[in-house]
């Protein structure tokens, strides 16, 4: 069995039983102990899975939505779809834009088709490739590579990002916390900071389940936002004039 087959029926069963242990996962996929515990390690890194003592968990629905690679044809819920269409209808024809890493930003990508001569600056390398190829003028950020959610961060990637103006920065939520946007790491913390000091204008996209939650650290102020899209108005008591509810 090679390798990437591995992975997939590991997944497969964990989505049926959350909890498996090494012994379990070698008696049912046939595989040495030894090479499931590479395995398990590999996932773990990339976000696939929970890596326990002596065997491998499940991935909360929260933690997938963090922390896996999406793919191209992910469906969005209905209000999620509502957050990334609204977004999309900011950008204007010819815009200087920078778009941060997300599911709500892959979902933006389709309504992109349909704008001229956009200038897209991202980190995300997932996006890179789920653009209409051509359409428009596309730069994607150098600098160390998260595997769990193909992303760039670090020095490279801010010294690249400072280089432009944009007109329009638009930003996921991670989390909201005592009226700052949270995220999972200081790396990109200091990305989406320097790329907000280069717009014109920043956005933030929030759906209800970001917004109810926390994560590990303080990214931007809200007050820094010039628009606010999220189907949770009431988490942003100070901020009625800036929110749209799509």
């Amino acid at each position: 069995m090679k390798k990437t087959e591995r992975f997939a029926a590991i997944l497969s069963l964990l989505n049926c039983k959350k909890y498996l242990s090494v012994e379990e996962l070698s008696g049912q996929l046939f595989v040495s102990a030894s090479t499931l515990r590479r395995d398990l390690a590999e996932m773990s890194r990339s976000g696939y899975l929970i890596r326990t003592r002596g065997g491998a968990m499940a991935l909360t629905p929260e933690e997938a939505e963090e922390t896996v690679i999406h793919h191209p044809g992910e469906t969005l819920s209905a209000a999620q779809d509502a957050i990334a269409r609204r977004a999309a209808s900011l950008i204007q024809d010819g815009d200087m834009i920078y778009l941060d890493t997300s599911r709500l930003i892959l979902g933006m990508a389709a309504y992109l088709r349909e704008k001229k001569r956009l200038t897209i600056v991202t980190n995300s390398l997932q996006l890179a490739l789920t653009l209409p190829e051509g359409r428009h003028r596309l730069i994607s950020l150098g600098g160390e590579l998260a595997a769990r959610n193909m992303s760039v961060t670090g020095r490279l990637a801010i010294a690249g990002a400072e280089r432009f103006n944009y007109r329009l920065a638009i930003f996921a939520c991670s989390g909201l916390s005592n009226g700052y946007i949270t995220c999972r790491s200081a790396a990109t913390a200091s990305l989406m900071e320097r790329v907000a000091q280069r717009a014109e204008r920043r956005a933030l996209l929030c759906p209800r389940a970001k917004a109810e939650r926390v994560t590990a650290v303080n990214a931007l102020p809200v007050s820094q936002m010039d628009v606010i899209i999220t189907d949770a108005p009431e988490y942003f008591p100070q901020a009625q004039d800036r929110v749209i509810c799509p």
